[in-house]
């Protein structure tokens, strides 16, 4: 039995005439009338009763009839839905994200792209970097978003935004209004280090490394908004992202760090994905953010740029609340 069998015999179910039931499907009457009959034998059972004046569904035959009208309905559906699966509207895609970008970015992005595949179910799980490593070479996840480009020829970062790293200290902190710190004065400061699971972990080293001193570890942290609590509470200083600690600028002062290497934050993705959802999703987040061009973002915290001097005498300046970060 094969799909044209069911079309065939509806046609005739519904015509209850085989000359007309053939011109409705376009082609001659004896053909019809053998595939019929050898669909009766497959089933072994008589579905119409045929005379000279008139043809009848029996009743196994209209028993029939219903199951070929779902059958076909089905069939019909599956042609659609994977249809539109190729193109990207409908199925599901499932993103990993890190925690700091929940509160910006990844609604910004979602917002994007719901408004163009509505259909499109989107499942979120939060996850570290490493995890989503993991969890895209493993295909449970589709698509990551990631702080820190992931190294691996198997899948494909492109990052979507730089953000400045800076120095974020409690509000009554007594580098809070200094313009100037000296690295040796840092040396001495408990720190709050990310672990190595949030991907900046050893760029954080980098920087106090290049800035000519050791941070003193006195924590460190699996949630980003850990940290971010700790520091507010007065338990210590951080280096971190901008965009950390934007939504606590009451809680804490933050200060970029002059020269230091920006944070990414990178939309990854299988090398060999196929899949017009992913395709999609992606061009949904680059179209949210100028890829091609640094980001700039604007500081929140209470004060501007902060200069950490590792030798020599430093000529002081003004810091100026909201200074453009380029």
């Amino acid at each position: 039995m094969e799909l044209r069998h069911l079309r065939y015999f509806v046609a005739v179910a519904e015509e209850l005439n085989f000359t007309r039931a053939a011109e409705r499907l376009r082609m001659s009457q004896p053909p019809l009338s053998l595939q019929i009959r050898q669909l009766e034998e497959d089933l072994q059972v008589e579905l119409l009763r045929r005379s000279k004046q008139s043809v009848v569904l029996t009743e196994p035959g209209k028993t029939f009839l219903e199951y070929c009208y779902r059958i076909l309905e089905m069939v019909g559906d599956a042609r659609q839905r994977v249809a539109g699966v190729s193109r990207g509207e409908l199925g599901r895609l499932t993103i990993g994200f890190v925690g700091s970008t929940s509160r910006t970015m990844l609604p910004r992005i979602l917002q994007t792209y719901t408004a163009q595949r509505p259909e499109v179910q989107v499942m979120l799980t939060d996850m570290s970097p490493a995890s989503q490593v993991e969890a895209l070479e493993s295909r449970r996840i589709h698509v990551g978003l990631s702080r820190e480009p992931i190294h691996r020829t198997s899948i494909t970062s492109l990052t979507l935004k730089r953000e400045a790293m800076c120095l974020m200290m409690p509000t009554m902190h007594r580098f809070a209004s200094v313009p100037v710190i000296a690295a040796r004065e840092l040396q001495t400061e408990p720190f709050i280090i990310p672990a190595k699971s949030l991907g900046i972990h050893d760029k954080t080293i980098r920087i106090c490394s290049a800035l000519g001193f050791r941070p003193n570890v006195r924590y460190e942290i699996n949630l980003f908004n850990s940290a971010i609590d700790l520091i507010a509470a007065g338990l210590g200083i951080a280096i971190l992202p901008q965009g950390l600690g934007e939504s606590r600028s009451d809680d804490i002062v933050i200060r970029p760090i002059e020269q230091a290497e920006a944070s990414e934050i990178c939309i990854c993705f299988r090398a060999d994905s196929s899949s017009q959802i992913v395709k999609d999703f992606v061009a949904s987040a680059m179209s949210c953010f100028d890829v091609n061009t640094p980001a700039r973002s604007m500081v929140s915290g209470r004060l501007g740029t902060v200069r950490i001097a590792t030798d020599g005498e430093v000529e002081d300046r003004e810091v100026v609340q909201g200074t453009t970060v380029r």
